[in-house]
């Protein structure tokens, strides 16, 4: 004969003395909350997720000088109104500390334009190969212009600045000798040896008359720079030599 379920609990909760679970539903406010820690650790990882999808963005903002100074000024706007409120209703040492990162943010972090690589460049002059051109010195006893370097297109040289400003134009077909040599700088502080340094020279004849430049390597590689600029330059520069048939 079979039983109910209903009467095989009751039995077997009077016979055995064990109370068995109802069939009641728990209530929300009975079940076992998720502990302080892994809610604050959740919360820290969804921050830093954020954080790093507004990175990129943040960086693309910032390369525009019109859009980064909008940002600025309502950084600039939000910290007078923090410390306008900081004065008038009290709000507290936190909202000072706020006006004051707002400011500092709004007078310190500065747009940054996307620049030029040097392979743009290159791409723009169709260069060959770039070359370092250590220091340009145009003339004798003149001022030097550091970290320059040289683009060698099939036709001319470019000499540009580090920051891609031209400084000289030397056509191929008028240039008249390449040489490098080894020069003496300044002697070294303990007065027993001189630094040494090497130097490209460049002849060309141009509308204006003969011209003459020169490009000063120095440090512990200053030779091996000057000849492989001397060779490369040479290289390309007979190429464009004309050639005599019998």
């Amino acid at each position: 004969m079979a039983f109910g379920e209903g009467s095989f609990q009751r039995r077997l909760s009077k016979g055995s003395g064990l109370t068995l679970p109802s069939d009641k539903t728990i209530e929300p406010s009975e079940a076992v909350r998720e502990p302080l820690g892994k809610r604050m650790k959740r919360t820290g990882f969804a921050l830093l997720f954020s954080a790093i999808l507004l990175i990129p963005r943040v960086r693309r903002l910032r390369r525009s000088v019109l859009m980064w100074t909008l940002v600025r000024a309502l950084a600039f706007v939000a910290a007078a109104w923090l410390v306008w409120r900081f004065v008038h209703e009290t709000t507290g040492v936190p909202s000072l500390l706020c006006a004051i990162g707002l400011a500092l943010f709004g007078l310190l972090v500065k747009a940054r334009p996307e620049r030029k690589s040097i392979d743009d460049v290159a791409r723009t002059l169709n260069a060959l190969v770039v070359l370092n051109g250590g220091s340009w010195i145009n003339e004798r006893d003149s001022k030097a212009v550091p970290d320059t370097s040289i683009f060698v297109v099939s036709d001319r040289l470019v000499v540009l600045t580090a920051k891609f400003l031209e400084i000289a134009e030397i056509p191929l077909a008028g240039v008249r000798e390449v040489h490098i040599h080894a020069v003496s700088r300044s002697p070294r502080t303990n007065g027993h040896a001189a630094a040494e340094a090497w130097q490209m020279e460049i002849n060309w004849a141009s509308a204006n008359g003969a011209r003459s430049a020169a490009f000063r390597f120095d440090g512990f590689f200053a030779e091996h720079l000057a000849r492989v600029a001397e060779q490369t330059v040479t290289s390309v520069w007979k190429k464009q030599l004309p050639v005599l048939k019998s």
